[in-house]
């Protein structure tokens, strides 16, 4: 994984296979919360594409506050939008920098 591209290493009906995605085909970087078997929150970080079979996790923790930092990082890192989950669905919450106009 570099700023600029994504490397995933897949396996399909049993052939060994290498997909390269530029991040500019990732949607941003998403923040979702489950419940663990044990009944504590675990927040995952990913970055988010179109398709859900190219979502890669970037960090799993149970710390909010950690969860948080690490998704304000991830999304600068990449420059891209940090995204939510809202009605089952990817939400934007705000443009990433460099595509923001400038003053």
């Amino acid at each position: 994984m570099t700023r600029s591209d994504i490397l995933i290493a897949r396996r399909f009906g049993g052939v060994a296979m290498m997909i390269a995605a530029p991040v500019e085909a990732y949607r941003g970087v998403g923040l979702d919360a489950q419940t663990d078997a044990n009944g504590d929150v675990l927040y995952r970080l990913m970055l988010v594409h179109r398709d859900a079979d190219l979502d890669i996790v970037l960090a799993e923790t149970h710390g909010s506050n950690e969860a948080q930092a690490q998704w304000m990082e991830w999304s600068m890192w990449f420059d891209l939008t940090r995204l939510a989950i809202k009605d089952d669905e990817w939400m934007a919450l705000e443009t990433p920098a460099a595509a923001r106009p400038r003053p």
